[in-house]
């Protein structure tokens, strides 16, 4: 028995670290044979922290075995899984931060209940127990909100700083330890519990501190690349006006010839193609929304799915024309993408409405989709495996309707997928 204690004593670090560890590899972008490597990598850790138990070691080295483990974590989450140099960095330091915490959680509720429980098996209950709360709190607040979040550092020297200020207080923390459990009796246990309650708090707030400056990173290059789509879809606005205009002189150009000669086959050809053109023209109320529905209608046609459009585009006098355009070729790339995958007939059409409802604006779409969405954060999750370049569209749909005090919903019955967006409507007055 006492040889098992004094293994599982040992042990103890290395179980901690794994505990640690497991949040994060949950949710990290992994390569090929990256779970094996992460287990080879723990064994071989596990071996270098058990060489301490050789006769003759001197418990002074442990701030090299420390160090050693933290390199080596480094580089085991760099090759393990799809970060770069400084992201595993970022990653290793919450693992540890969230190693010591656990540590410091399960000493100040032992010191606070008897200082001498750290010599019994009532140590290491209390330390599983601890072990399993930290990290399931450290995946539901940190670990699964990283998980489709590129992690990118604006600033690698704000980064170093809190490695080092973190670093700093777990060596201090840990050689300060041994002295108070020796010199402080049963009755001052709280002393120790305060002490590594002010180790919890600067581990916390430093994986508060490294967490907003992911997302703070994040949602910088989220805004960056939202700007770049605005001024894309501007463009994408006035080239389609200009080409309506194009299509309306030119059909109208071919009629008074055609009034005023037999035109050939080629012309005649010509003709029936800008007469198809000019026929899909819509007159919603909204040029912009004529142009978007021109557009996606024959790009449709060419997927093989079919919209049936009920729309008011007066209703929509209140947006820019480019926020028109942009919303609605959000919302029907999407509607178009997801029907273009059904197999029956009926199941690739496509309903677009804009209508008066209430005193409110309605704008409902809806499409059959082979696959239910997952929604994460009020948003479907993109289906393609590029994340990185995916997933804007439903944002972009959602900063435009947010943007003008709307409310949107995302419902799947009946393997139809339904987005219904509401906008306040406001009567103009009229002169």
């Amino acid at each position: 028995m006492e040889n098992l204690y004094s293994f599982t004593w040992n042990s103890e670090y290395v179980i901690s670290l794994a505990a640690a560890f497991l949040p994060f590899a949950l949710v990290l972008p992994k390569r090929k044979y990256g779970i094996l490597m992460m287990i080879a990598g723990f064994i071989a850790i596990y071996g270098l922290w058990f060489t301490r138990t050789i006769p003759g070691y001197s418990f002074g080295f442990d701030v090299l075995y420390y160090i050693a483990i933290y390199i080596g974590l480094v580089f085991l989450i760099r090759y393990s899984c799809e970060l770069d140099f400084i992201a595993s960095l970022f990653v290793v330091t919450n693992i540890l931060c969230l190693q010591h915490i656990t540590y410091k959680v399960n000493l100040s509720i032992v010191s606070l209940i008897d200082v001498h429980l750290r010599d019994t098996w009532w140590y290491f209950i209390y330390d599983v127990s601890s072990m399993a709360v930290c990290s399931v709190a450290a995946y539901l607040l940190l670990a699964r909100k990283m998980k489709d979040v590129e992690i990118t550092i604006n600033s690698a020297i704000q980064v170093v700083i809190t490695i080092a200020a973190i670093v700093v207080t777990i060596f201090l923390s840990e050689y300060t330890q041994p002295v108070l459990i020796a010199r402080v009796g049963d009755d001052y246990g709280y002393i120790i519990a305060l002490v590594s309650l002010y180790a919890i708090i600067i581990c916390v707030t430093s994986m508060a501190f490294l967490y907003q400056s992911v997302i703070a990173a994040h949602l910088k290059e989220e805004n960056r690349v939202m700007g770049l789509l605005i001024e894309k879809d501007k463009q994408r606005y006035e080239t389609a006006k200009l080409t309506a205009e194009k299509i309306r002189i030119k059909y109208h150009d071919l009629k008074h010839e055609m009034s005023q000669r037999q035109l050939d086959e080629e012309e005649m050809k010509e003709f029936k193609e800008t007469e198809t053109n000019y026929q899909s023209l819509m007159y919603s109320g909204s040029k912009a929304l004529d142009l978007l529905l021109m557009e996606k209608v024959s790009l449709a046609e060419k997927r093989g799915c079919h919209i049936k459009s009920v729309v008011d585009g007066s209703l929509l006098s209140f947006m820019p024309s480019y926020q028109i355009y942009s919303l609605f070729g959000n919302i029907l790339d999407n509607a178009i993408n997801a029907a273009s995958e059904m197999k029956e007939e009926e199941e690739k059409i496509i309903s677009l409405s804009i209508s008066l409802l209430r005193s409110n604006i309605v704008i409902t779409c809806s499409n059959y989709t082979k696959e239910a969405p997952i929604i994460v954060g009020g948003l479907p999750k993109t289906r393609h495996k590029d994340k990185e370049n995916h997933g804007y569209g439903m944002k972009s749909i959602r900063n435009t309707v947010l943007a003008h005090k709307g409310v949107f919903k995302i419902t799947y019955e009946d393997r139809q997928f339904k987005l219904k967006i509401a906008f306040p409507h406001k009567e103009e007055v009229k002169a």
